[in-house]
C-alpha cells in the first residue's frame, strides 16, 4: 500500500517556522485498525516496506492511505 506520512527535515530545518513535510512511502498493513471513538479517527498499523517482520508499526490514519491491493499471489 501506498501512504502518506509527515517527516522531519534535518536538523538545520527544525528552526521556528519550520514545518514537517509530507511523503509518499510504500509499507504493508500489519494487523486491525483501530477507531478513536472520541475524533472518529480510524488508524491502521503500517509496516514500512523493507523491514524486518518484527519491526515495530506505525500508525497511520486511514484518510493518509493513498492505494492499498491484497497481496499478490
Amino acid at each position: 500500500m501506498r501512504y502518506l506520512c509527515r517527516v522531519r527535515g534535518p536538523a538545520g530545518g527544525r528552526r521556528a517556522g519550520a514545518f514537517p513535510e509530507w511523503q509518499e512511502r510504500t509499507g504493508t498493513i500489519a494487523g486491525r485498525s483501530l477507531r478513536d471513538e472520541h475524533t472518529s479517527t480510524t488508524w491502521v498499523p503500517v509496516r514500512q516496506r523493507d523491514t524486518a517482520p518484527d519491526a515495530p508499526v506505525n500508525l497511520v490514519r486511514a484518510t493518509d492511505i493513498l492505494d492499498a491491493a491484497p497481496p499478490a499471489g
